[in-house]
């Protein structure tokens, strides 16, 4: 059973990222968070500083299912190629399920989170020196450049998505640029 203080914490983010899916980032307000998640000015600031700590803590959340969900179920995968496309693909899922609009207010040159390395990219470069040892991939390159060089192709990926309206799916795309990437790392 969730504790009322974290319960608190995780409506408030559901809350804003669902304002942020109608209204964008820059349309959301803390006033409009308060009045949708029928709280107090005093019990939004105990839990956030700002709408924009608020996307820090959704990044937080990804993480969190990265490492607690999708690393639990890439263990059962025998190859880590296969591994790779199958972590892309609940990459693609969580994106999709985040929302274009939210998406579209995350994918900004002005967000930091892009810049540091992440729990989730770690699983990843584990997963291609998993890879490199076995073989499947090569070691002229070393694993943290090789994860790079995946995330810069899909997070490109997903910007053209977003450009387009998510007219196309996202999950078939990401499918098949990760596959022409692993046959590049081969």
């Amino acid at each position: 059973m969730k504790s009322k203080t974290l319960a608190t914490k995780e409506k408030i983010i559901r809350v804003a990222l669902e304002l942020m899916q109608q209204q964008g980032y820059e349309g959301m307000t803390v006033e409009g968070i308060i009045n949708a998640a029928s709280i107090s000015v005093g019990t939004f600031y105990h839990y956030f500083k700002s709408k924009a700590e608020i996307l820090q803590e959704a990044y937080k959340t990804m993480d969190k299912y990265f490492e607690e969900y999708v690393a639990e179920r890439l263990i059962a995968e025998p190859s880590p190629l296969e591994k790779i496309i199958q972590f892309f693909h609940h990459y693609a899922l969580h994106t999709t399920s985040v929302g274009i609009e939210n998406i579209r207010s995350i994918y900004s040159t002005n967000n930091s989170v892009f810049a540091k390395k992440r729990q989730m990219e770690v699983i990843l470069e584990n997963i291609i020196r998993e890879g490199q040892i076995k073989g499947e991939i090569s070691v002229n390159m070393p694993a943290e450049e090789i994860r790079r060089y995946f995330f810069i192709v899909v997070r490109g990926l997903i910007f053209d998505w977003c450009a387009h309206g998510g007219s196309y799916s996202l999950e078939e795309e990401i499918n098949k640029i990760v596959k022409i990437q692993i046959t590049a790392f081969k």
